[in-house]
């Protein structure tokens, strides 16, 4: 948990500590987007 704790500071720091303005279910559906793109062009070379 050490290094999480650490990571985490380091970011925070480094983004002047301004928190992310994105939310998690709006990272994941975009991930979803894309991943079904990627299929969509792998079984039907588009």
């Amino acid at each position: 948990m050490g290094k999480i704790e650490t990571n985490r500071q380091e970011i925070y720091a480094s983004r002047q500590g301004k928190p992310f303005d994105l939310s998690i279910d709006e990272i994941i559906e975009e991930m979803r987007e894309e991943r079904t793109q990627d299929v969509l062009q792998a079984c039907f070379g588009k």
